[in-house]
C-alpha cells in the first residue's frame, strides 16, 4: 500500500516536472475567426517561460493548463454553417498504443505545411490564387487547413487532385461540431482519397474554450459521422502540447496525438536548437499518451518581430530553426506557415511577429 502510494506520488511529480519545461501558448495563427465586419470576442492567452514566470507583467493567468467551464463571452464568433438537427454524441472505445499509422508519400521531401485561405486584407482568396500557392507547396505531402469557410475544403480539393496532395483538414468552430462536420463532409463530396485526416478543433482547451472531457465527447460524436460517410482516416482534435500533457483525454479521443509545438515562445530555446526541443517534448507528449503516435501539427519561426529571450526573430534565425526541425523529425511535422498573414494584427503579447511566420526559403 505504501509503495503504492510512492508510485503515484512520484509519477505525479513527474508529470508536474515535464508541465514545467513547458508552456501555454497565445492565440493560433492559421485561422480567421471571423470577417473584418465582424464582432469578434478574443480570447488571450499569456506566455510564460521554461520556468512557468509570467512574460507579460499586465497578467496574472496561471501557465499550467486547467479544465475551465467556457463562458459565452469565451467562444470567437466565427462564420455561420448550414445547421441540420445535431447528432447525439457517442463514445468510442480508446485505440491502443501506436496502433495509428500516419502514412506518409515517398514521393515528398517534407512534411505538412499550414496555409491560410484569406487575403492581406482579410478577404477570401479565389481558387485561382489558391492553386498558384499550392502549386508552390507541392513538395510537401499534405496542406493544414483549419476550417470550412472561403470555399477552402472545396480549393483544397482541387489543388490536391491537381498536385497529388493530401489535406489536413479541420473545424474550428468546436461549439458547433457536428454541423460542422456535417458541413466538411458536404464539401469534400466523398473525396477521401485526398484527406490526411480531419480535426476537430484547434487549441480548445488551451484557449479555456472548452474542457478535454467536453473536445474528447465532440470527437468522437465527429468519427460517428466520418464514418458513416466512408471516411476511415484519422480524427483528432489538435491542441498544445502543454495542454495535452495536462489532459490525457485528448490523447485517447484521438486516433494520434496532434500537438502544436513552437520552440519560439518558449523563450529559452535558440533557433538552431528548434529540433531538439521538438524531439524531447513529442517524447514527453508520448510517454504521457501511453505511447500513442505524436504529430507536430504546428511548428516554425518568425523571421520578424521583437526577441522572446534567447529566441530570436530572423530570416537566417528561421532558416536555422527549419533546418533543425526537418533533421530532427523528418516529414512527422507540419511547418507553420506557408506565407505571410497580412490580414492579421501584430501585437506585444505575440512579440510583435504575428505576420511574419511565413517561410521563406519554401524550397529548404
Amino acid at each position: 500500500m505504501v509503495f503504492a502510494r510512492l508510485s503515484n506520488i512520484a509519477l505525479a511529480l513527474l508529470v508536474v516536472l515535464q508541465l514545467s519545461s513547458a508552456q501555454p501558448h497565445g492565440r493560433r495563427h492559421g485561422r480567421r475567426f471571423a470577417t473584418p465586419n465582424e464582432v469578434v470576442n478574443v480570447i488571450e492567452t499569456v506566455y510564460v517561460d521554461q520556468d512557468g514566470n509570467i512574460i507579460d507583467p499586465t497578467r496574472t493567468v496561471e501557465p499550467v493548463v486547467v479544465k475551465p467551464t467556457p463562458t459565452p463571452s469565451s467562444t470567437p464568433v466565427v462564420e455561420s454553417s448550414p445547421s441540420p438537427s445535431p447528432v447525439a454524441e457517442k463514445k468510442r472505445v480508446e485505440t491502443t498504443s501506436d496502433t495509428t499509422t500516419v502514412t506518409t508519400s515517398s514521393t515528398k521531401s517534407k512534411g505538412g505545411i499550414v496555409y491560410s485561405p484569406y487575403n492581406n486584407d482579410g478577404t477570401c482568396k479565389d481558387q485561382t490564387t489558391f492553386l498558384a500557392d499550392a502549386a508552390k507547396l507541392s513538395d510537401f505531402n499534405f496542406l493544414r487547413l483549419y476550417g470550412t469557410d472561403c470555399s477552402q475544403v472545396v480549393n483544397g480539393i482541387a489543388a490536391a487532385k491537381k498536385y497529388g496532395l493530401k489535406l489536413f483538414l479541420g473545424i474550428h468552430n468546436i461549439a458547433d461540431s457536428d454541423n460542422e462536420i456535417k458541413n466538411l463532409i458536404t464539401m469534400v463530396g466523398g473525396d477521401w482519397a485526398h484527406v490526411y485526416t480531419v480535426a476537430v478543433g484547434n487549441e480548445a482547451v488551451n484557449s479555456g474554450q472548452m474542457s478535454a472531457t467536453d473536445v474528447a465527447a465532440r470527437v468522437n460524436s465527429a468519427r460517428v459521422l466520418l464514418r458513416a460517410a466512408k471516411y476511415d482516416g484519422p480524427v483528432v482534435t489538435a491542441d498544445t502540447f502543454v495542454a495535452i500533457m495536462a489532459n490525457k483525454a485528448l490523447c485517447d479521443a484521438s486516433d494520434y496525438v496532434a500537438a502544436n509545438c513552437h520552440p519560439f515562445f518558449d523563450g529559452k530555446v535558440v533557433a538552431s536548437a528548434s529540433g531538439d526541443f521538438l524531439k524531447t517534448q513529442s517524447q514527453n507528449v508520448k510517454n504521457i499518451c501511453g505511447g500513442k503516435k505524436v504529430l507536430i501539427t504546428e511548428t516554425g519561426w518568425p523571421y520578424q518581430g521583437n526577441p522572446n529571450g534567447a529566441a530570436v526573430p530572423s530570416v537566417a534565425n528561421q532558416a536555422a530553426a527549419i533546418s533543425s526541425i526537418k533533421n530532427a523529425m523528418g516529414l512527422e511535422v507540419v511547418y507553420f506557415t506557408a506565407f505571410d498573414d497580412g490580414w492579421k494584427k501584430d501585437n506585444p503579447a505575440t512579440f510583435n511577429a504575428e505576420k511574419h511566420w511565413g517561410i521563406q526559403n519554401l524550397g529548404f
